[in-house]
């Protein structure tokens, strides 16, 4: 079986925008028609779609409705069948992270309720595969923990006390991997991933990752890792502004899973933008962030 992971921030995934959101990232001014939105989501879907994503982790939805938009809009384009989960159940008018799950994966839903304004989500699944250690033919049970987060933005005027959320979030994060790993469950492997609004030297990051190094195993950046397939682009940045660009959307994974059963991570150059210079009446940005992809062979 493949396990393709795709986190993707498509940037104010609403069927109805909130009244005070009035540009893009890049400055654009939104429209807040029905059709505009609605065209927004399917672009999502389309792009969605043409990775074949096993688990997809949608940051910045703005209902379940919009979750199963995305979801109808695959299944007429490609034929692809998804089951979806929101992180915030019924709950509107926030942004809240959605899951779009491939209809033959067995799974439980997994929520993080002490991580802020309910951005972390979660499944947990079972897989058996087999593994050459040393030479010597294995079959170990993993339980695979795959948790999306959409952390706390730094924008605005109060950056120390944004830090500060974060660092709280990344504390909220380690006592989850610390349970599991602390758990009955056999062999966990974790693959942790998301727009974490911050770049990965940050303080909050680097608390998670040396936490995990320090309590069990390393956490692996797959895009910094040999398992990261470039593009022509020759850059790694995913998320993009009207003054410049990073890298802040991540996929990471324990180091013995990774070892295992990582085949590839990528990021995924779609096309962000209306260049043509017309005006649509539609949104101009697909979104500010480009998603990432990442291959496990189980």
């Amino acid at each position: 079986m493949t396990l393709r992971i795709l986190t993707y921030n498509i940037e104010w995934g609403f069927l109805t925008l909130p009244d005070d959101i009035i540009y893009d990232a890049c400055g654009h001014k939104l429209p807040h028609t029905k059709e505009a939105q609605k065209e927004h989501l399917t672009l999502a879907a389309k792009n969605i779609g043409l990775c074949v994503p096993t688990i997809c982790f949608l940051e910045e939805m703005g209902s379940l409705d919009a979750v199963n938009y995305i979801r109808d809009k695959i299944l007429d384009i490609y034929g692809l069948v998804y089951n979806t989960a929101y992180s915030r159940d019924s709950e509107t008018g926030q942004q809240g992270i959605g899951i779009l799950i491939a209809v033959n994966i067995n799974y439980n839903l997994i929520n993080i309720p002490d991580f802020g304004y309910k951005r972390a989500f979660g499944i947990k699944i079972k897989s058996n595969f087999v593994a050459k250690i040393r030479g010597i033919q294995q079959l170990p049970s993993y339980d695979i923990h795959i948790i999306g987060v959409h952390s706390k933005s730094l924008y605005g005027s109060d950056y120390k006390r944004n830090i500060e959320i974060q660092e709280q979030e990344a504390d909220v994060i380690n006592k989850y991997f610390d349970d599991v790993y602390r758990s009955k469950s056999p062999n966990p492997a974790v693959i942790f991933c998301g727009d974490f609004n911050n770049i990965i030297e940050s303080s909050p990051i680097k608390k998670i990752v040396d936490f995990r190094s320090k309590n069990n195993e390393k956490l692996v950046d797959l895009v910094n890792s040999n398992y990261f397939i470039e593009n022509i682009t020759n850059t790694t940045d995913t998320q993009f502004s009207k003054k410049d660009s990073s890298r802040i959307d991540y996929i990471l994974c324990n180091d013995s899973f990774a070892n295992l059963a990582c085949k590839s991570v990528q990021i995924v150059e779609i096309q962000r933008l209306n260049y043509s210079g017309k005006d649509l009446k539609l949104r101009m940005e697909n979104s500010d962030h480009l998603p990432v992809l990442g291959i496990f062979s189980l």
